[in-house]
């Protein structure tokens, strides 16, 4: 899990979409969220202080802050027609040491920086691999790249998604039993076997297997051997599918293993529960591994008081290694002058062995009634079994950027070249690096004395006059 103050974007997006989910709570923010798809070109700053980090004592906080004060991120973002641009600038006081361009779409990425002579096209992940340093994101996969748990929040909807739209509902099969019971958790009254198109299964088993990574990124489903894929529905007493099971063979490096998986669900209100069991055998049937995961999770909204409660916990068994993963998420929407506020908590525990570790995050948003603009604020406090190690709060503005100036290398340098080699995309992470600590390390010695006590007391006076010399102050390439 990768965490920097860019997170900030995960959890508001993420907000955004279990918001969503529910189109009556929080009109304001899902009207911003529309906003920032529209194809508008949206600004965003960035800000942190700093409450607490385990073992730093209260002295050196305060010198943090003193520092942090003087720093902050400037984000331009324009998401439209398939295509994204996201400028970064990293700012100290009144100077831009760094700032960064992305351009993204779906064959073409093309980055260009004051920490470049040129411009570069890359492809894939290798955008994001270059930036290194910075973690620079795309607009479109920031939930992706960063506080990938947040994800869990979004699940109860995944699930029940899987549940609704089961593609087993018309299929037509045979009934080979009644009465009985599956995985202990759930009884059933008929038993239907049925033969499936190859594409069939293999969606089914794709949508599954895309849950189980957002809780088990080490478990996945593997690809079955050709068509040799079977499936079995099982229903109650009102006809109501509340299980299905899978087996099929499949190609374990030299090996053919046989693969069985069954999965569970039931509800009651809004509170609903799945089991699943996935166990690989071996040709021998000696060689064997059971995965096993309980899914416990509710959903639920009062629009009287404005409030949207979630829940996830997710069991699993692996190898005989038992991990519990807790997520309780309480958010408060209410009208407030000239826009809608929204407030509450989120927390998420992950318990493997006798290890615990989590966060817990406290929102603080202002939506205007427009739906042009946001501000506010995200604490993020993150837990090593119950004590608090690192505690932060970050402060942002989210708004139309209208028009702004956007930097640009010279434009004698604005020559293109490709990044074709694992070993060229080294060469460019090294540049930067080291052009990025030059500016920034200069800028920040610009700032005044009393607010660099964290730095200059480590630094001797004839080691503080070595340090390089950076080229921020007419922001030109180096």
């Amino acid at each position: 899990m990768r965490k920097n103050a860019v997170l900030l974007l995960s959890v508001i997006i993420i907000l955004m979409q279990v918001c969503t989910a529910h189109a009556q709570f929080a009109p304001h923010y899902q009207a911003f969220s529309r906003y920032v798809n529209s194809g508008a070109l949206i600004k965003t700053t960035i800000s942190a202080q700093l409450s607490a980090w385990y073992p730093y004592p209260t002295d050196r906080i305060e010198q943090i802050n003193r520092l942090l004060k003087h720093l902050s991120l400037e984000i331009l973002s324009l998401n439209s027609d398939g295509r994204s641009s996201l400028d970064f600038s990293f700012l100290v006081g009144r100077y831009r040491p760094v700032y960064l361009s992305a351009y993204i779409s779906d064959d073409n990425h093309v980055i260009a920086s004051n920490l470049l002579t040129e411009r570069y096209r890359l492809s894939g992940n290798a955008l994001f691999e270059a930036l290194g340093p910075f973690n620079m994101i795309s607009p479109h996969d920031t939930t992706d790249v960063l506080f990938d748990e947040l994800l869990l929040l979004q699940l109860p909807e995944h699930f029940r998604t899987l549940h609704a739209f089961n593609p087993l509902v018309d299929m037509q099969g045979k009934t080979v039993k009644k009465n009985g019971k599956l995985l202990k958790t759930v009884s059933y009254t008929q038993r239907i076997d049925i033969s499936l198109p190859t594409g069939v299964s293999m969606d089914r088993l794709s949508q599954i297997s895309a849950a189980l990574y957002a809780v088990s990124p080490d478990m996945s489903i593997p690809k079955p051997n050709g068509d040799m894929v079977q499936a079995c529905v099982f229903k109650n007493k009102k006809g109501v599918i509340i299980g299905e099971t899978w087996s099929f063979p499949y190609q374990a490096a030299d090996q053919t293993r046989h693969a069985v998986l069954t999965w569970t669900y039931s509800q009651t209100g809004s509170a609903c529960l799945d089991n699943l069991e996935f166990v690989t055998t071996a040709a021998n049937k000696k060689d064997k591994l059971v995965y096993t995961a309980n899914f416990a999770y509710a959903l639920s909204m009062d629009l009287s008081s404005g409030e949207l409660s979630a829940s996830f916990k997710a069991d699993t068994l692996l190898d005989g290694e038992k991990a519990i993963e807790t997520v309780n998420a309480k958010l408060v929407s209410k009208p407030s002058d000239g826009g809608e506020s929204l407030t509450g908590s989120i927390y998420n525990e992950t318990t493997v062995g006798k290890n615990s570790s989590g966060y817990c995050l406290f929102p603080d948003i202002f939506t205007s009634d427009a739906g042009d603009g946001m501000n506010g604020s995200v604490r993020v406090q993150t837990l090593e079994g119950k004590n608090t190690n690192f505690d932060i709060t970050i402060h942002f503005t989210l708004n139309d950027a209208g028009a702004i100036e956007i930097f640009f290398p010279p434009q004698s340098s604005r020559t293109m070249r490709d990044i074709d080699s694992p070993e060229d995309l080294a060469i460019i992470q090294n540049i930067v690096m080291q052009r990025a600590i030059k500016e920034i390390t200069s800028a920040v010695l610009s700032l005044p004395a009393d607010d660099l006590i964290l730095i200059t007391q480590f630094i001797s006076e004839a080691n503080f006059e070595k340090i390089p010399s950076g080229t921020y102050q007419n922001d030109s390439v180096p």
